[in-house]
C-alpha cells in the first residue's frame, strides 16, 4: 500500500505502520529534530539567509517552500532564547518543509527489503538537507537500527549521551601525594643525581619511601623552609637535582623570596612540592590551607606550575618534571579524589587534556575540581546541556591553543579550582581569553576568604567548590552568551 499525502492524520498512521515493522524510526526522527533545533537556535540572520539560498540552490526547497521557510524563520526568531531549543513543535514545522512529502510503506514481509530502501532514502534526503547545519554533531548508532539495516544520520542527542563521569569507578579513589611519592621513587631509581629535602613533614608529603630507599640522598632540614630552598639552589651548583617538599602554605608560602631569587632568577633546576594544598587540608585549618599558591607561583618567570587531578596523573607529572631542566612547582592535595585518568592517558607538561566534548559550554578545571567538572557534565546532560570538560593540569606554561579553540567552539567558559578565584587558574584562563578571544566566563572557587577547620569535602561544598556550583555557573554563562 502507498500512503497518500493527504493529511497529518494520514501521515501519522503511515508512521505507526512503519514503526511496527521497524522500531525506533520515530526516535530516529526525533534525534534529527533535536539536533536541527540546537543548531538553528544559534544561527544569525545572515547565516540563515545564506543557508536558505544553499538549500534552494540544491533544489531541496522549491520557491513556494522557500517562502514558507523564511516566514517560519521570522516567527521563530521572535521566540525567547529559552524556548528555541526546547519546543519541538517548531522542529516539526521546520522538518515538514524539508522532509519529503510522501513515503512508500509496504507491509508485505516478502517486500521488506524494498521498504527498508525507501526509509533509507528518506533518511538520506534529510541528511543531505541539513548537512550544513549538523556537520559538527556526533554520530550515535543504535544496535537495533543496525540490525534492521537503517543507517542513522549524523545527529547529536544530548539526552542519550553518556559522560566520562558515568564510566568512572566511584569506589576507585587515590591520593595525589601518593602518586607523587611513587613518581619520586621511580625517578630517583633512574637518576642518582636526584636528592630530596624536607621540612619535618616527610610522611605527610610522601617523601618517606625515597628517604628509606636512598638515605644518603635525603636531607631532613627541620622547620626551616627558607634555608631548605637556599640549600637546594646550592646543590644545583654541584650537579644535583633537588626536590624540596613541605606543605604548600610554607613551600612556597614561606620561602617565596628564595624561590624567586635563588632558584627561578638563577634558573636552577629545583623541583618544589607543595603538599596539602587547598581546603582539603581540612582539620589543619586556615593557616595550613594554601589558597593563594597558584597566584604567587604562576607569575614567576622560568617556573612551571603543575596541578595533577588524581594519583595516576600525579605520578606521571612527577616523572615529567624530572625530565625537564628548569624549576617546577607541583601542587597536590591531602584528601583522596576519583581516579579519572588511566595508565594509558597521555600527560604532557603544557598540554591540556580534553576529557569530554560538548558544544554548549566549556568547563576548565584543575586538581581535585576536575572530578566535580565531570560530575557537573553529567548533571547538565540531564537538562539537555552538553559541556566540554578540560583538565588544565599545567597552569604555566598554559595551553593557549586549547583554551581559544574551545572558547570558539562553545562560546562560554567556566573555570573550577580549589583556590582563590582571584589570581588562580581561572584568572590565568581569563588573561588568555582577554588577549586572544574575549568570551563570557564564570568562576568557581574560593571567593576572597580564608578557610576553616573541618572535613575537607564539606569545606569544599561550603565554600562553593562543587559539581552543583559548576552547574549553576554553566547555566549562567550560557544565558550570558545568548543575550
Amino acid at each position: 500500500m502507498v500512503a497518500k499525502k493527504t493529511s497529518t492524520k494520514a501521515k501519522a498512521k503511515t508512521t505507526t505502520k512503519t514503526a511496527k515493522s521497524i522500531p525506533n524510526t520515530s526516535n530516529q526522527e526525533n534525534l534529527i529534530q533535536k539536533a536541527l533545533m540546537e543548531k538553528i537556535a544559534r544561527l544569525t540572520h545572515d547565516e540563515w539567509e545564506k543557508w536558505s539560498k544553499e538549500l534552494a540552490k540544491s533544489e531541496n526547497l522549491s520557491k513556494e517552500k522557500l517562502k514558507s521557510w523564511k516566514k517560519l524563520w521570522v516567527d521563530y526568531s521572535k521566540l525567547p532564547s529559552s524556548q528555541k531549543t526546547k519546543d519541538l513543535i517548531w522542529a516539526n514545522k521546520f522538518m515538514e518543509i524539508i522532509m519529503p512529502s510522501e513515503v512508500t510503506v509496504k507491509t508485505s514481509k516478502q517486500k521488506m527489503k524494498s521498504t527498508k530502501k525507501v526509509i533509507k532514502k528518506k533518511v538520506s534526503q534529510v541528511k543531505k538537507s541539513v548537512k550544513k547545519v549538523v556537520d559538527e554533531i556526533t554520530t550515535d548508532v543504535s544496535k537495533e537500527l543496525k540490525k534492521e539495516g537503517i543507517i542513522q544520520p549524523e545527529t547529536k542527542s544530548v539526552l542519550t549521551k553518556i559522560s566520562q563521569f558515568s564510566k568512572l569507578d566511584k569506589d576507585s579513589r587515590g591520593l595525589t601525594r601518593n602518586g607523587f611519592g611513587e613518581g619520586l621513587l621511580q625517578a630517583g631509581k633512574k637518576n642518582k643525581n636526584i636528592v630530596a629535602l624536607c621540612a619535618d613533614l616527610t610522611g605527610s608529603v610522601k617523601v618517606d619511601k625515597f628517604a628509606n630507599k636512598y638515605p644518603k640522598r635525603f636531607f631532613e632540614m627541620g622547620i626551616c623552609e627558607q634555608n631548605m630552598m637556599g640549600a637546594a639552589a646550592g646543590m644545583c651548583l654541584n650537579g644535583k637535582i633537588p626536590l624540596v617538599a613541605s606543605y604548600a602554605a610554607f613551600n612556597p608560602g614561606r620561602n617565596w623570596d628564595q624561590l624567586r631569587v635563588s632558584v627561578c632568577y638563577s634558573k636552577h633546576n629545583v623541583k618544589i612540592l607543595g603538599g596539602h594544598a587547598g581546603l582539603t587540608t581540612g582539620p589543619d585549618g586556615a593557616t595550613h590551607q594554601a589558597l593563594e599558591d597558584i597566584a604567587i607561583t604562576r607569575v614567576i618567570p622560568n617556573l612551571d606550575v603543575i596541578i595533577p587531578c588524581d594519583e595516576i596523573e600525579a605520578k606521571k607529572a612527577t616523572l615529567a618534571m624530572f625530565q625537564n631542566n628548569h624549576p617546577t612547582y607541583l601542587r597536590v592535595s591531602r584528601e583522596k579524589s576519583l581516579n579519572i585518568t588511566s595508565e594509558k592517558s597521555k600527560f604532557e607538561i603544557g598540554k591540556a587534556n580534553v576529557l569530554d566534548s560538548g558544544s554548549d559550554v566549556t568547563i576548565i578545571a584543575c586538581g581535585i575540581a576536575v572530578q566535580f567538572a565531570l560530575e557537573a557534565k553529567e548533571l547538565l546532560l540531564q537538562e539537555n546541556i552538553d559541556a566540554t570538560v578540560i583538565n588544565l593540569h599545567t597552569i604555566s606554561p598554559i595551553d593557549q591553543k586549547a583554551i581559544v579553540k574551545y572558547a570558539k567552539l562553545t562560546g562560554a567558559i567556566v573555570t573550577a579550582e580549589e583556590h582563590q578565584i582571584d589570581g588562580g587558574m581561572g584568572s590565568a584562563v581569563s588573561e588568555v581569553l582577554c588577549r586572544k578571544y574575549p568570551t563570557p566566563q564564570e568562576f568557581v572557587g574560593v571567593k576572597n576568604t580564608f578557610g576553616e577547620s573541618g572535613d575537607g569535602y564539606q569545606l569544599l561544598k561550603k565554600y562553593g567548590v562543587s559539581a552543583q556550583a559548576i552547574v549553576k555557573a554553566s547555566k549562567k554563562v550560557i544565558s550570558r552568551k545568548n543575550q
